[in-house]
């Protein structure tokens, strides 16, 4: 049997499918007044899918915007990059990443300088003591 030109209502029909995608069939069959099932019918002869795109709640990544559901990150690896700042080290003057929990952990715990190493640290409480110690040496 060839298929003919769609009629007018045809043609409605398929594109409210195309427009609507997540749009059911029973859906589409209560707007132009015939049922799902014909409606189904209709889609097929003109090879137009009938199965709809059931809408999922669309989130991006809080990093780099590739879509994810539900989650604020998309992986693991933008979940750790968003998770760091950057700080600048009191004795070498470097820039380094450091995550925020540490950061705010030793702001509350009263430390007043930030380092990027074990070293940096201790050459520079060694250079303030010493300076200390020449300090109270001079009196």
């Amino acid at each position: 049997m060839p298929v003919t030109a769609p009629s007018t209502r045809t043609q409605y029909i398929i594109s409210l499918r195309e427009r609507n995608p997540c749009m059911t069939l029973a859906r589409i069959g209560d707007i132009v007044g015939v049922s799902g099932e014909r409606i189904r019918q209709i889609l097929k002869t003109h090879n137009v899918e009938t199965k709809a795109i059931y809408r999922q709640s669309r989130v991006t990544c809080e990093l780099c915007g590739t879509p994810t559901s539900n989650r604020h990150f998309c992986s693991r690896a933008c979940q750790s990059k968003a998770s760091r700042v950057q700080a600048v080290c009191d004795c070498c003057g470097k820039l380094f990443e450091m995550r925020k929990s540490q950061l705010l952990g030793r702001t509350k715990a009263g430390y007043k300088h930030i380092f990027c190493s074990q070293s940096c640290r201790s050459k520079y409480f060694w250079q303030h003591v010493k300076a200390a110690l020449e300090a109270t040496e001079m009196r």
